[in-house]
């Protein structure tokens, strides 16, 4: 009994260790995404201006804007700007750079760490169009916490799906081409999901609860997870 309760104070940790040095590498390729992307002015630069571009066509376009155009809208402007700001962020691990990362990490940990810095990224640019929209259009938004809610969730879906969109569409030569015609299909029941989420925080009913809305989110989430831990080991080899 002694032994084996000394094998398992042991045993804890061990574990313990394990976890604490993934999540220092996980912490330290998140890290190194942002310096990048820091170093790298132009792509901030483009996507900040890709970003007010799109607001701004919006606001002139549409002087007074409904309840229900502004909540479509808002969606469509975050499903063109996460395209634009996610789909690059797999291409970065190519050639040289590629292989001598092979040698260093798990490839399931650069999977989490991509997840994660992508998911970040996109709730970051929502928060930016919803502010941007807010300044020159009227929010039609009641709830705000419920649609901050909102749109971490979608943000994390999202990331999720653009990441496993990445990875694979990064295996052929038309990378750009590929994501977009596997991109929209997959991202469509999450930006329907999305619409119908933030449809609850503008005060319009579309039938349902939002709580189903979360279940559907975290189902897609959980599919598209699983398949991109069981596929990137694999891809990433390739």
């Amino acid at each position: 009994m002694l032994n084996r309760q000394g094998g398992d104070a042991g045993f804890v940790p061990i574990a313990y260790l394990c976890v604490v040095k993934e999540l220092g590498l996980i912490w330290s390729l998140i890290r190194k995404d942002w310096m990048i992307e820091w170093r790298l002015k132009y792509a901030l630069s483009g996507l900040m201006l890709y970003l007010i571009t799109l607001v701004f066509v919006v606001v002139i376009s549409f002087q007074e804007i409904s309840s229900p155009v502004w909540n479509v809208l808002f969606w469509i402007l975050f499903l063109f700007v996460g395209m634009n700001a996610v789909l690059k962020s797999y291409q970065q691990e190519s050639g040289y750079r590629k292989y001598y990362l092979q040698q260093l990490i798990d490839p399931l940990t650069l999977l989490i760490s991509k997840t994660i810095y992508n998911v970040v990224l996109l709730f970051i640019c929502a928060l930016l169009i919803y502010g941007m929209l807010s300044i020159f259009i009227t929010s039609p938004v009641r709830d705000v916490w419920l649609f901050l809610g909102t749109i971490a969730a979608v943000s994390v879906s999202f990331g999720i799906c653009l990441t496993f969109i990445s990875i694979i569409a990064n295996q052929a030569a038309e990378s750009a081409t590929l994501a977009v015609i596997i991109g929209f299909p997959v991202l469509l029941p999450v930006l329907i999901t999305g619409v119908r989420m933030s449809a609850f925080t503008i005060g319009m009913s579309m039938g349902g609860e939002i709580s189903g809305d979360f279940t559907i989110l975290l189902a897609i989430d959980l599919l598209l997870m699983g398949l991109s831990l069981w596929l990137f080991p694999f891809l990433w080899k390739d």
